[in-house]
């Protein structure tokens, strides 16, 4: 399956992407390599798209699984390396559920499951450096 997209410069440091949806993002660098600090930069992309795509994973997982909870969140702390390029040497995923009867067993199984088969940026991204993950549950 081939996919396109499509990146123009806008200026300074800023670009705009449009993904093969055709949904557009933005990104900028900061003020001190001569951006604007107008958006996300390119690698915080990288984290938000690995939180959003396993996020989507737990959710649908959790919903055939008939787990109910009102809150997902996704707390990403990674370590990139000092010298250039900056790549990511360690990540790591807390997920953060808020519910009343969340079954550790079926929470665990589901983040399982998208780290370990579904979630294909944590894949591409586990090639290269370890991905962690733990979770914890708050109940109302």
């Amino acid at each position: 399956m081939e996919v396109t997209s499509k990146t123009t410069w806008r200026g300074k440091m800023k670009f705009t992407g449009t993904a093969w949806s055709g949904r557009e993002l933005t990104m900028d660098a900061g003020a001190e390599v001569g951006g604007d600090d107008s958006a996300v930069r390119p690698m915080e992309t990288v984290l938000i798209g690995l939180a959003g795509c396993t996020g989507m994973d737990v959710v649908s997982l959790l919903k055939k699984m008939r787990v109910e909870f009102n809150k997902l969140e996704l707390n990403i702390r990674a370590d990139k390396t000092e010298e250039h390029p900056h790549v990511f040497s360690r990540i790591d995923i807390e997920y953060v559920i808020h519910g009343k009867d969340i079954d550790p067993a079926k929470l665990e199984r589901a983040i399982e499951l998208s780290q370990d088969r579904y979630c294909s940026v944590s894949a591409m991204l586990r090639k290269h450096c370890p991905v962690n993950h733990t979770y914890r549950i708050v109940k109302p």
